[in-house]
């Protein structure tokens, strides 16, 4: 809430960068509304937090309050689909119109969104050169991407998508590899036995006699009394 009402009270700023900041998806909110008090905004950086829906939400209903804006990363924010869609619909009313760098990595998207937003760059965002949707719920011979590929090449900009390498494909994988990691972290300790030879040695018993010296009581060097 702090930051939320610091942003608003300063309604001339246009850079803000929060990314991997454990930002939950009520402050993504508060900071949502607060940053909504300054049109000058050109640049949001909130990678690495956590949105889900509701998060998305205020972010899609403070995007017409921004007609400056120039760059949006949103990566790693779990946007939701239905985040996804509310964010794709907001971008297709028009009015960021100077945005040349939108990054939406892993978050949850799927085509009906990525349908909206292909709609979106075709009218409205020819300025966009910088266009990163790994790791989202497409793959890259769907239909929906194949739009936004004609989409951004009718203004000139065929190479702006980025490699998808690293798509539906990619993210269950390292899902089944995290899950057999974390099997394999909480696995109980056993016990490793291991055979030693061990050398057997006999015992050898020996008896140790006391030597004794009995002196005569008259002096003499010779036991028992001979002289």
């Amino acid at each position: 809430p702090a930051w939320a009402k610091a942003f608003a009270a300063h309604k001339n700023l246009r850079e803000v960068r929060l990314p991997q900041n454990g930002i939950r998806p009520e402050g993504i909110k508060q900071l949502a509304e607060g940053l909504a008090q300054c049109p000058a905004l050109e640049s949001l950086d909130l990678q690495d937090n956590t949105a889900t829906e509701s998060g998305t939400r205020a972010i899609s209903a403070a995007l017409p309050a921004w007609p400056h804006l120039e760059s949006l990363n949103l990566s790693d924010l779990l946007l939701s689909p239905k985040g996804g869609i509310s964010l794709a619909t907001a971008l297709e009313k028009g009015n960021n119109p100077r945005l040349h760098t939108l990054k939406l990595q892993f978050g949850e998207i799927d085509a009906r969104a990525l349908h909206i937003l292909a709609k979106a760059i075709r009218e409205h965002l020819s300025a966009l050169t910088c266009l990163e949707l790994n790791g989202n719920r497409a793959d890259p011979e769907d239909a929906c991407i194949e739009e936004i590929r004609d989409a951004l090449a009718s203004h000139g900009h065929e190479d702006a998508l980025d490699e998808r390498e690293y798509g539906v494909g990619f993210v269950e994988g390292l899902a089944d590899w995290v899950s057999q990691w974390m099997r394999w972290r909480n696995r109980k300790p056993t016990k490793m036995r291991m055979q030693v030879p061990v050398r057997r040695t006999r015992k050898r018993h020996r008896c140790r006699q006391k030597r004794t010296t009995r002196t005569s009581t008259s002096g003499s060097p010779f036991p028992f009394g001979f002289n």
